[in-house]
């Protein structure tokens, strides 16, 4: 009879332990998919403010280049800062230029 009740006990005690033992590793795992995942996830977060950066960079760049100026060389051999109101814009370009 005590050895029935000890027998119980082990196996209940057993069967705690080894639940317990499986809850952690489902926890674990869980934890490193959702490290994994989060990782992955800055990483994303990284890359988008990287490329919005660039395009950022590459905007301004392309901001500054004086296209009245170029149009007027390119098209007319003439520096358009001499003529007419004397600024690069598109108003004074037309004009200049023609249409």
């Amino acid at each position: 009879m005590v050895c029935r009740v000890a027998a119980k006990l082990f196996a209940s005690r057993r069967r705690l332990i080894y639940g317990a033992y499986e809850a952690v590793a489902r926890l674990t795992t869980r934890t490193t998919i959702n490290n994994s995942l989060k990782n992955s996830i800055e990483a994303t977060s990284m890359v988008f403010w990287i490329a919005i950066l660039v395009g950022l960079a590459i905007a301004y760049l392309l901001g500054s280049i004086p296209t009245g100026y170029l149009a007027g060389k390119l098209l007319k051999g003439i520096d358009i800062r001499e003529h007419g109101s004397k600024s690069t814009g598109a108003t004074n370009v037309l004009r200049t230029l023609g249409k």
